[in-house]
């Protein structure tokens, strides 16, 4: 729990430092203050979208990083961890959008169960904390790949369910 503690405080003193920076600056500053920090590998601008194989830092460091989050919000329903999860990507990595292949992958490395994340994130797409648009339509696959993008929405709902829910506990 100390190591838990120790590392959310530097990741907030990181978080406070780089809010300072001009908006173009910030995402080198970022880069530059977790690898010192957490080892972490410089993550390409140009391949954020796209595959997140490439590039991620550590395990220890992505589990820790959500961790932070549940400790303060412990969402209930799918929908819920499917939108925390969007969140998440999106802060961390800054993912412009995600997959709901990607959404699951990260689910599952954090042992967060979600059984269908197409219907999850139809659910926050209705309620609008969420959208989404068709990507990769091949004319020879029926099924399109659907690209989910958090909306301001649903960045609101998730900030104010962490901030409630860590005051309450």
């Amino acid at each position: 729990m100390a190591q838990f503690e120790e590392t959310k405080s530097l990741l907030d003193k990181i978080n406070v430092v780089i809010m300072g920076y001009d908006p173009i600056l910030r995402e080198q500053a970022r880069d530059i203050l977790l690898r010192e920090a957490f080892g972490v590998t410089k993550i390409d601008p140009a391949e954020r979208p796209g595959d997140m194989s490439n590039h991620l830092p550590s395990d220890e460091f992505r589990k820790a990083h959500l961790a932070s989050y549940l400790a303060r919000w412990s969402p209930k329903t799918q929908a819920d961890r499917a939108l925390l999860c969007l969140y998440y990507l999106r802060k961390t990595f800054a993912y412009h959008s995600v997959t709901a292949h990607q959404l699951t992958e990260e689910l599952k490395a954090h042992s967060l169960h979600v059984a269908n994340i197409s219907v999850a994130m139809k659910e926050n797409v209705r309620l609008l904390r969420a959208r989404s648009e068709v990507a990769n339509r091949r004319l020879d696959i029926k099924q399109a790949r659907n690209e989910y993008f958090i909306t301001n929405t649903g960045v609101l709902h998730v900030e104010v369910r962490l901030n409630r829910d860590f005051l309450t506990s």
